[in-house]
């Protein structure tokens, strides 16, 4: 039933009549959860894209399945979106590009309303970050490493191997925000295009197609053949975002650093979560 803006309030008039935290719940590194405060005020403040005609936003910006109503009102979508936290998980393929996933991990699990990051890296992937990274990086431990992040940031991330078909990932019931895939190598490209879910990190595509959360696809190949073209056409269809890692040459400067940034804003906002970015990351 669709809720009525004097049922729900303004975000001022909530604030007024309630002066304690809010409570949002929490996964702990053990799998637990826990009731953890969320100022206010904080709430009150919060804005985001929405149907002007409907004042709700689109399924498509939403987090499914998180105790999150379609029907619900501009304000109370407001509070409910602060009151969320994410899941993301991040496939890592066997294309060139291995500074992508370093970079996007490190600034994804730093990310205040990001809670948990799976991680998955395949076999191909493991050879390739050899050779970009390092004889000493060879796995998802490593990559992690390379990411140089703090304990309390590392903490948020869970590392599967690519045949551990039982992982939580694998499972349209285990509700992420979304899923990307950096690099994304042609032949995942063809298996997700094509149904394939032989490892988990074809599985977990899979699921984020059928459960309709955004499925980012960092497709690291040039030029397209025909046949590259095909699999991106049908994984369009099928609602994917293709997200190629291409250079925003209009923010300047010749720093691979910002250019490294300026793509991981552009997986954010693949997945819907808010982030300004440094001045001059983005256009005007």
């Amino acid at each position: 039933m669709e809720r009525s803006r004097e049922q729900v309030g303004a975000p001022s008039e909530q604030v007024e009549a309630r002066s304690e935290p809010l409570a949002r719940s929490v996964e702990r590194v053990d799998g637990a959860r826990e009731q953890v405060a969320w100022p206010i005020e904080e709430v009150a403040g919060s804005t985001r894209s929405m149907d002007p005609a409907t004042r709700s936003f689109p399924l498509s910006q939403s987090s499914p399945g998180r105790g999150r109503e379609p029907s619900l009102t501009y304000e109370a979508e407001c509070i409910v979106f602060w009151l969320m936290t994410h899941r993301i998980a991040l496939l890592v393929t066997g294309a060139s590009g291995m500074l992508l996933p370093r970079h996007v991990l490190g600034r994804l699990a730093a990310h205040p309303e990001i809670e948990r990051i799976h991680l998955v890296v395949s076999a191909g992937a493991s050879q390739v970050l050899r050779h970009e990274l390092g004889s000493d990086r060879t796995g998802a431990e490593d990559l992690a490493a390379a990411a140089e992040m703090a304990p309390a940031v590392r903490a948020k991330v869970v590392v599967h191997r690519d045949n551990e078909l039982d992982a939580p990932v694998a499972s349209g019931s285990y509700r992420l925000t979304g899923t990307a895939v950096l690099p994304c190598s042609a032949g995942t490209l063809g298996a997700l295009a094509t149904g394939s879910a032989r490892t988990l990190i074809h599985r977990a595509g899979a699921v984020a197609l059928k459960e309709r959360w955004p499925l980012v696809l960092g497709f690291r190949e040039t030029p397209y053949s025909l046949v590259h073209v095909e699999n991106m056409r049908r994984l369009l269809y099928g609602g994917a975002i293709l997200l190629p890692p291409v250079p925003a040459f209009y923010i300047g400067g010749e720093d691979l650093g910002r250019f490294l940034d300026h793509y991981t804003l552009r997986v954010l906002d693949g997945f819907g979560i808010r982030e300004l970015g440094e001045p001059g990351l983005r256009w005007g």
